[in-house]
């Protein structure tokens, strides 16, 4: 998917900050989604562990119920990343989602996809086969 193209013009002291979202299919009353940040000008030295450790931490204080289920070092369309699986339970239904941070310098895209405990092993696969078609600009 490539999307459409334009240009707009703002003073320096605005920053973008695109959020994609991607709608995948309904299960079991959950509309499942892909989304997409991508974090600009981030330092070329910068240690993406260490900003994932800042987002789960970030996670664990701002989600009800959150527990980290696992996190492993990956390579994403030849660029570090980082994946991480965690649950959270913001209601009555517990929620899975897993993010893929991948850092092409100097950004780092970070994608996170949301599943129910069914759909975390049936989906999951689509999903990796999705973030891993990502193909960068330069």
């Amino acid at each position: 998917m490539i999307n459409n193209q334009f240009v707009l013009n703002f003073p320096d002291n605005w920053k973008e900050s695109t959020v994609y979202t991607f709608e995948g299919p309904e299960d079991s009353g959950v509309q499942h989604n892909l989304v997409l940040m991508i974090e600009r000008d981030i330092d070329k030295k910068a240690d993406l562990e260490a900003y994932v450790a800042s987002r789960i931490e970030h996670l664990g204080q701002a989600l009800p119920s959150f527990e980290l289920l696992s996190k492993k070092a990956s390579i994403i369309s030849d660029c570090q990343a980082v994946e991480i699986v965690y649950t959270y339970t913001p209601g009555t239904i517990q929620l899975f989602q897993k993010q893929y941070y991948i850092h092409k310098v100097p950004a780092i895209f970070l994608f996170t996809a949301t599943f129910i405990k069914k759909t975390l092993r049936t989906l999951e696969p689509e999903i990796d086969a999705i973030v891993h078609s990502l193909n960068t600009i330069d």
